[in-house]
């Protein structure tokens, strides 16, 4: 258990684009970290970090192997609850921007909703005033008949008025 590897750096989901961050995992004493674009080397990047109490197993009476295999089995648990924790990271920014994008939907139905009625009471006001001036159009050309046949009758009753006013010469 001679040499400590550096730890890797990456960029944290989290973080903004561009800002280098870390995503370290705190479990059970683990002590290494996860390049966000993956580990390009995993082999010598865990860092053994068992308990100072664990340490002395072979005062317990177990073997060097079977300390190794405890420690191997620790690292890999500590890698697992790494990686996971860092996936979960991405999985959970997606969740919130899906939360906001449906917020912006609902949004946006409303929205619609609205403009869709109010476009609709435009056009029925539209279609009122296009009705209302048909019927001034009605009014002004029943006017217009109204006046041609009375200037018709007036001028037939000017006609019978002027000829009983001459004398018949036959």
């Amino acid at each position: 258990m001679g040499d400590v590897p550096p730890p890797l750096t990456g960029i944290s989901p989290a973080s903004s684009p561009g800002t280098p961050a870390i995503a370290q995992a705190g479990l059970r004493g683990c002590d290494f970290r996860i390049n966000a674009g993956g580990a390009t080397s995993v082999k010598g990047q865990l860092v053994w970090a068992l308990p100072p109490h664990s340490t002395n197993t072979e005062a317990l009476g177990l073997s060097l192997a079977e300390r190794r295999r405890r420690e191997a089995i620790a690292a890999a648990t500590c890698l697992t609850e790494a990686l996971t924790d860092h996936l979960n990271v991405g999985v959970a920014q997606a969740y919130v921007n899906q939360r906001k994008l449906d917020h912006e939907v609902k949004t946006l139905q409303i929205q619609a909703a609205q403009f869709a009625k109010q476009t609709g009471q435009w056009i029925n006001m539209v279609e009122n005033f296009n009705q209302a001036l048909k019927e001034i159009g009605d009014v002004e050309n029943w006017a217009r008949s109204i006046e041609l046949d009375m200037r018709t009758i007036a001028t037939a009753l000017e006609y019978v008025y002027k000829g009983q006013l001459q004398p018949s010469g036959s």
